[in-house]
């Protein structure tokens, strides 16, 4: 797959998505088989993987981290940080939500999804909290996109970015290529979405 969002967008990657606990489809799946479908997924040998979904930090965990990264995958978690991830990272990517409990861990790239009632303040507090290279804004939605530029007008250290899939149509079979989703079972087995 490739990267759709962030300072990595575009970049050839294999996800892993950790599912709601309702998903029905799920099969319970050892981790070293987890490992396996990851190495077969990466067809370009990108030995990056993005590790995403609800609270992914809360559930990544080094049963998982270690073996992968034995294998040879830098981990990147997309997360909303109101987690600090218990599983070894490589890059963290927090996309904060307005009004939730933020704790205080590292960031290697802040990501704030903008709307009508996005204020520049806001992004300073979120600079303030977390002091890394890449701070980029995204509009939620077309209607957000000159509300998005104004505010990078407004704090240049702020870059805009898009979700590549739906800035340039990106088909679906390439961006969900190479992806599969997780639901965690005990801690040395992991569930697998076919």
């Amino acid at each position: 797959m490739l990267e759709a969002t962030g300072a990595h967008a575009g970049r050839a990657a294999v996800m892993i998505r950790f599912a709601t606990a309702g998903d029905r489809d799920a099969k319970q799946l050892a981790v070293e088989d987890i490992v396996r479908e990851v190495h077969a997924l990466d067809t370009v040998r990108s030995y990056r993987l993005v590790v995403t979904g609800p609270e992914a930090a809360e559930r990544w965990t080094d049963a998982l981290a270690v073996p992968l990264r034995r294998a040879g995958y830098r981990i990147h978690l997309e997360t909303t940080g109101t987690h600090v991830p218990a599983g070894a990272i490589d890059w963290q990517a927090i996309t904060p939500v307005r009004g939730s409990s933020i704790v205080n861990m590292h960031a290697d790239e802040v990501r704030v999804i903008v709307d009508a009632r996005t204020e520049a303040h806001e992004l300073d507090q979120y600079a303030a909290r977390w002091r890394c290279d890449h701070y980029l804004v995204q509009p939620r939605t077309r209607e957000d996109v000159m509300h998005t530029a104004q505010l990078v007008a407004q704090r240049p250290r702020w870059r805009f970015t898009v979700d590549l899939r739906e800035a340039v149509n990106l088909p679906s079979r390439l961006s969900a290529m190479g992806s599969i989703d997780l639901q965690p079972g005990a801690e040395a087995e992991t569930t697998l979405l076919a």
